[in-house]
């Protein structure tokens, strides 16, 4: 290392102040160093045996190393009054810097910088999001064809209207091609026409076959028709004959068979009839026999205990005689009762008990009967059936000829029906033939592919499909017409698309009204409604936004403040409405969604208010009147703070020491969702106001003014706009004084 760049210790003599006038130390009278900084000082012999000559050179190297110690200790001892001077300064300012501005000359006093007025002024709290102008609708315009394009009619920017002539496209190929078509439509037009002419000759013959009744099949279905007639008529009149007899035909087994099966239902009555009376008698049985049951049980119990109560009477040595005979006697007498009624309880139970078993035995006899019954009628009904079957069984036989010869005629009716109608399809395929041919004739399918080729040339044509602003032309000259060739959008229906954080995207709603601007129109203010709020977040979106800082408001907006991809953003659509002039498609818009407003408002500056509830002694704040006790300034000159009489001993203690005071509360509104309040200034017109904590309603809170209403308040009302300041002072009286000049540059501007 040389000896230029080599490291010094400074000492303590060294960064003493310099008295004026004072000499600096002789470098004889320097002592040496002993810091491994320090130069070295080089004894002779000290490094042995030397080169030959280096005897003469070592003075001379010497007094240039003591030069440059001289030089370095200056420079040592001007860097140390730098410093000196640096600290003592920054001693002076950090009172200031921490103490809000505020002395000890003048602790207990109000700037006049700190006062201000409640106005009236309109307020608005905002989210501010970044975004760009685009169209509600764009329509990209393509063709069908793949024509070179002969002319284009706009370029990009240009405004256009539905129907408007955007670019031409070559048709020379497609004239061509038609006239071919219609070349191959004439020559088959004649080998076709005798085709016609074939299909009506077939259809002739056979209508005539039709018309004249000489159709074979249709003959032979009228033939069956007659045979299945004949056969009807031959089985009808055989039965009508068995039905004449056939009162005649019925025997005394029906008349005892309909006996036995009315005598049978009648006993099967009887027996129903029979079960509802035992099965009442039955229930009435089972009641009467738990009913004595229970009582007999409620008796035995009574017993029991007088019986109980009879062994505690005898052996209770607590009663006299008297008494105890009197007792013994009466419960005896009780037991002796209860005793006959257990008797006949236990005979009524038996008798009910007995009553209820012989009822149930004659309902289960019953229930016999009446299956008995039941079954018994239930054959004699079969037996009257064989009888009537036996008795109509030959009328049975001729009915079913007479239906079978119905259905004779009925199959003969449809065979004719079946040969007409098939006379009748092949008239109608004979028919169709004839179409078919004609169809065939007028060549529908050439047609079809000279009307899509006429199509195309109107095609080629290509107009705006709707009115708006050409924002792209990819279409060229000379080339093929291949996609896109335009991009017309909508530009009298514009939306700002932007997004939102995720921390804000609940402030939003469909329905906000919005104000925007862009950097083509400068200042000029533009109007929109929130429209869309995406219910799902995009990351594609993030970091497309800015800070989001409220312009009047305290909320932040949409943007991403430069999280990058990770940010999670919700898409955003704003209709504009209103005014449209100015306005160009893909400018960016700087916009603020209006979240709150209050017009012509009482207003403070933001910085005015306090988190309530208030500090101690604050509840005693009023007017101190004339007297009062006077609490002198630390700098021991006139009382500068009258205290009230009815403030509390704590108040008057801070009053003394604002020191304590000032831990009152934190410095500044901790809590942005707390009750707030402002320091109101009273009988400003007085050399003294008191300083009054009053809580306030906050309506709207913007970045630099809020919206509030409170008891008392109103426009010109006085209030301090830095209260943090004077929390030690609430309930108190305190002069005004001038803010002073060095900390009115840097503190607030009077605003009262």
């Amino acid at each position: 290392m040389s000896d230029d760049v080599k490291k010094t210790e400074i000492s303590k003599e060294a960064i003493s102040p310099v008295k004026p006038g004072a000499k600096l130390a002789d470098k004889s009278e320097t002592k040496p160093s002993t810091s491994p900084f320090a130069t070295p000082t080089v004894k002779p012999g000290a490094a042995g045996t030397s080169a030959p000559g280096a005897l003469n050179t070592k003075p001379m190297k010497f007094k240039k190393k003591l030069g440059k110690g001289k030089r370095k200790k200056r420079r040592r001892i001007i860097i140390a009054i730098v410093v000196v001077l640096v600290l003592a300064l920054l001693g002076l300012m950090l009172p200031s810097l921490f103490g809000g501005g505020r002395n000890d000359a003048n602790a207990n006093a109000i700037y006049s910088g700190d006062i201000t007025s409640v106005k009236r002024s309109d307020v608005t709290k905002t989210v501010s999001l970044n975004g760009t102008l685009e169209s509600s609708k764009s329509m990209a315009i393509y063709t069908t064809l793949n024509s070179p394009v002969t002319a284009l009619k706009v370029r990009a920017g240009d405004a256009v209207t539905t129907g408007q002539v955007l670019a031409q496209l070559d048709t020379d190929a497609t004239v061509k091609e038609i006239a071919s078509q219609q070349a191959a439509m004439q020559d088959a037009q004649v080998s076709k026409q005798n085709a016609i002419n074939q299909a009506q000759d077939t259809y002739q013959n056979f209508a005539d076959s039709l018309a004249s009744g000489t159709n074979p099949e249709i003959n032979a279905a009228k033939k069956g028709i007659k045979t299945a007639q004949a056969e009807y008529q031959k089985a009808r009149k055989a039965f009508e004959t068995l039905k004449t007899d056939r009162a005649t035909k019925i025997t005394d087994s029906l008349v005892t068979q309909e006996a036995a099966l009315r005598t049978a239902y009648q006993e099967v009555e009887k027996t129903r009839m029979s079960a509802s009376r035992i099965g009442a008698a039955l229930k009435e049985a089972d009641r009467m026999r738990d009913l004595e049951s229970i009582s007999l049980a409620s008796d035995k119990a009574d017993l029991a205990l007088r019986q109980k109560e009879l062994q505690k009477a005898q052996n209770d040595s607590s009663l006299s005689k008297e008494k105890k005979a009197e007792v013994i006697n009466a419960l005896q007498w009780e037991i002796n009762h209860l005793t006959e009624v257990i008797a006949e309880g236990e005979a009524k139970t038996q008798a009910a008990k007995e009553k209820y078993d012989t009822a149930w035995s004659q309902e289960k006899e019953n229930k016999l009967k009446i299956r008995q019954a039941t079954e018994n009628l239930g054959m004699a009904r079969r037996q009257y059936r064989l009888a009537l079957l036996k008795v109509d069984r030959e009328l049975a036989d001729a009915q079913d000829a007479v239906a079978r010869a119905q259905d004779g005629i009925l199959d003969a009716n449809a065979g004719l029906q079946q040969a007409e109608a098939a006379a009748q399809l092949q008239n109608r395929t004979n028919q169709r033939a004839i179409e078919t041919a004609r169809s065939g004739a007028t060549n529908a399918q050439g047609q079809q592919a000279i009307a899509k080729l006429r199509a195309d040339i109107n095609s080629a044509t290509v107009r705006a499909p709707m009115t708006g602003v050409i924002t792209s032309v990819t279409a060229k000259v000379g080339s093929p017409a291949q996609g896109a060739l335009f991009m017309v959008e909508d530009n009298q229906n514009l939306l700002v698309k932007t997004a939102v954080k995720e921390k804000d995207v609940a402030k939003l709603s469909v329905g906000q009204q919005v104000t925007f601007k862009t950097p083509a129109t400068g200042d000029k203010k533009y109007t929109g409604t929130v429209t869309f709020i995406s219910p799902a977040a995009s990351r594609d979106l993030a970091g497309g936004g800015d800070g989001n800082n409220s312009s009047g408001g305290s909320a932040s907006g949409g943007g991403a403040g430069g999280s990058g991809a990770s940010s999670v953003m919700f898409p955003v659509e704003i209709k504009v409405t209103g005014e449209l002039t100015g306005l160009r498609l893909g400018s960016t818009v700087k916009a603020k969604v209006i979240l709150q407003d209050a017009r012509n408002a009482l207003t403070v500056p933001s910085s005015a208010l306090l988190d309530a509830p208030m500090p101690v002694g604050a509840s005693s704040a009023g007017d101190a009147g004339d007297e009062g006790e006077s609490v002198p300034s630390k700098s021991g000159a006139k009382p500068s703070v009258v205290l009230d009489p009815g403030a509390p001993p704590e108040a008057r203690e801070e009053a003394k020491n604002p020191s304590v005071a000032g831990a009152a509360k934190p410095a500044g509104p901790s809590n942005p969702n707390a009750p707030k309040s402002v320091l109101v200034l009273e009988n400003v017109g007085s050399k003294t106001p008191t300083i009054k904590e009053v809580k306030v309603k906050v309506l709207v809170e913007g970045a630099s003014a809020t919206a509030i209403e409170g008891p008392g308040i109103g426009a010109g009302t006085k209030i301090l706009n830095n209260p943090m300041q004077y929390m030690h002072l609430i309930g108190l009286k305190a002069p005004i004084v001038d803010t002073p000049l060095p900390e009115s540059s840097a503190g607030s501007a009077p605003q009262g």
